[in-house]
């Protein structure tokens, strides 16, 4: 809001405060579709709308990644295995940065994907990623593509070719003018917050070799089991029935190191936070995807009806929330809804409460 209002496009502020936490990737998409949009939307939802354009990129990576390493079906399994994890359905709606980096490491890691391949065209997927997840996070973030990187010219022969040392230069070359557009940019226009940024960015890196009581390295495996439900089951449904052979190969491995490399990386920076999380859900899709379809029977049935059983308890909530918000009934509920937002006023929608009930009962004679 502030950018659109001053125009200063190179500093984010609240208020009149500069925040330079974050590079403003984010506030970039906010400020377009909130001025494309703000004819037909109030401009908070305008802006909104760039998480759209975000997870589009997300999902189409992802299965552009899956389709390069497997085919078949693991290229629409990978996403859909990605929008069921709980902790994109918490978290994958907010107008956060922590969005537009699951994006960028998406792009970049189909670029490692198709770079012994194509290793012109991967590498600059490669150096795109690397710097969108600095413009949406900073400068530790693109640390986790340099570790998978690193990852699996260790462990794949197909990664220590003079092909892939191109697509490594490629890389660079698409990285570098992205990761210095902006610090240039504050630095020509904003000199005393350049130098305030570059501190704080060496005190974050710094920060990650440092270990202190406050950390919490062990965080994320507390959090796993649910923000990365269900994928997790599948993934290690996949190792089971690849094995040992599936260790060697690139299939398997890329999206192992991917995640060893960002589960690492998040363990080392300690921040417990569950919306840290997000990255590690995306080599988790990535595997879920690979055996699904050899699942036994039973279990994806089973699997099948808990998802239909979860959807209708949801469906039948929301409806009695709505009916205490709308109609006061039943009243118990009402009366704590009306405790948590006094100034509520009930306005009816018949259009909206019509086209909700088709869909409920279509829902119902689907199932």
């Amino acid at each position: 809001y502030r950018m659109l209002q001053a125009g200063d496009w190179t500093v984010p502020r609240i208020g009149d405060t500069p925040f330079l936490k974050t590079p403003p990737l984010v506030h970039y998409g906010a400020a377009l579709t909130a001025t494309v949009f703000s004819p037909f939307f109030a401009m908070h939802d305008a802006a909104r709308l760039s998480v759209g354009i975000w997870l589009a990129l997300l999902l189409v990576f992802t299965a552009l990644t899956a389709r390069e390493l497997w085919g078949g079906n693991s290229t629409w399994i990978a996403p859909l295995m990605l929008i069921g994890c709980a902790g994109l359905l918490v978290r994958g709606h907010q107008l956060i940065s922590a969005v537009v980096l699951l994006a960028a490491l998406a792009i970049g890691i189909y670029g490692l994907a198709l770079a012994p391949r194509r290793s012109l065209v991967g590498g600059a997927w490669l150096g795109v990623g690397l710097g969108m997840a600095f413009l949406a996070s900073g400068v530790s973030e693109p640390l986790m593509l340099i570790l998978m990187t690193i990852g699996m010219v260790i462990i794949s022969p197909r990664y220590r070719t003079a092909r892939f040392a191109q697509s490594a230069g490629i890389a660079l070359a698409v990285a570098i003018p992205l990761v210095a557009i902006w610090p240039l940019a504050l630095h020509l226009t904003h000199p005393e917050l350049f130098d305030q940024w570059s501190a704080q960015s060496l005190q974050q890196l710094g920060e990650l070799l440092v270990s202190s009581e406050h950390k919490r390295h062990l965080y994320f495996l507390d959090v796993l089991p649910w923000f990365a439900w269900p994928a997790w089951i599948f993934a290690l449904w996949s190792l089971w029935v690849e094995g040992k052979e599936g260790l060697s190969k690139r299939e398997v491995q890329l999206p192992l190191i991917a995640f060893l490399a960002i589960f690492g990386f998040l363990s080392l920076a300690g921040e417990g936070r569950d919306v840290m999380a997000l990255p590690m859900l995306l080599p988790l899709a990535l595997l879920a995807s690979i055996a699904i379809s050899r699942l036994p029977r039973g279990a994806l049935n089973a699997y099948y009806w808990f998802g239909i059983m979860v959807a209708t308890v949801f469906t039948l909530v929301a409806w009695v929330y709505f009916s205490a918000a709308q109609f006061g009934v039943p009243s118990r509920l009402a009366e704590h809804i009306f405790s948590l937002q006094p100034q509520y006023q009930t306005v009816t929608r018949i259009w909206s409460m019509l086209a909700a009930s088709i869909v409920t009962v279509l829902w119902f004679v689907l199932v």
